[in-house]
């Protein structure tokens, strides 16, 4: 996983909980968020934006181990994150902390491996109008909205998957095998169940899917010589 925090300007709203950022030069809330190599959020955190990112690991790393069932063992972090009480929030948890450092001779934008995936995380939610300030009273607000935001990127990646899937794999791709008379698909090679019993919401006489949802005409077997 990947750990950074980013700040939001707070608004009259917000104003009673937002501290100054001395780095960012901002007042408002700092969102402390904990993405997977892909950068889907797996756990976030909101405090005033003067509080230190190291006080927010044991926290998320808690989030995280209980939202994977303790399957993370390393996380990529940058320099804000230095130091033995971070790494040691961390080992409690069984995880293990990377620092990802920026190259000595710097000149320009440098992309940094691995840490890229969470600063593309903040754009994302960036897009979201109700997310590029710190608008709600309350801090659980603000951390469930960013829920809702990724909630919606991955919704609509799934839609367009399976748009994709059943476009490449509509008629053609299922075989039936000589061996031993089971439909196979060739997508992922899944067995249908239910074969010749049309699905629900396909009206065409004689389709079928499998496991995988893919729902095509079967074909009928040819004799091997």
């Amino acid at each position: 996983m990947v750990l950074d925090s980013r700040t939001l300007r707070s608004t009259p709203e917000s104003g009673a909980r937002a501290a100054w950022d001395g780095h960012k030069r901002t007042r408002g809330s700092k969102l402390h968020a904990a993405v997977d190599t892909l950068g889907q959020v797996l756990a976030l955190h909101v405090t005033p934006a003067n509080a230190d990112d190291r006080a927010a690991v044991a926290r998320l790393a808690d989030a995280v181990q209980e939202a994977t069932g303790d399957s993370v063992n390393l996380a990529y972090v940058d320099q804000g994150y230095t130091g033995e009480r971070a790494a040691k929030a961390a080992a409690d948890h069984g995880i293990a902390m990377e620092v990802v450092k920026l190259p000595e001779a710097k000149r320009g934008f440098v992309l940094l491996p691995r840490r890229w995936v969470v600063e593309r995380a903040f754009a994302w939610m960036a897009r979201f109008r109700r997310l590029t300030r710190d608008y709600e009273r309350l801090p659980a607000t603000l951390a469930g909205l960013h829920l809702v935001a990724f909630s919606v990127l991955l919704l609509r990646r799934a839609a367009d998957f399976a748009a994709v899937r059943n476009s490449l794999y509509s008629e053609a791709d299922w075989q039936l095998s000589a061996r031993n008379g089971r439909l196979l698909c060739a997508h992922c090679r899944c067995v249908a169940s239910k074969i010749h019993e049309p699905k629900a919401d396909v009206h065409s006489a004689g389709w079928t899917s499998g496991p995988c949802g893919t729902a095509v005409k079967p074909i009928v077997a040819r004799e091997s010589g």
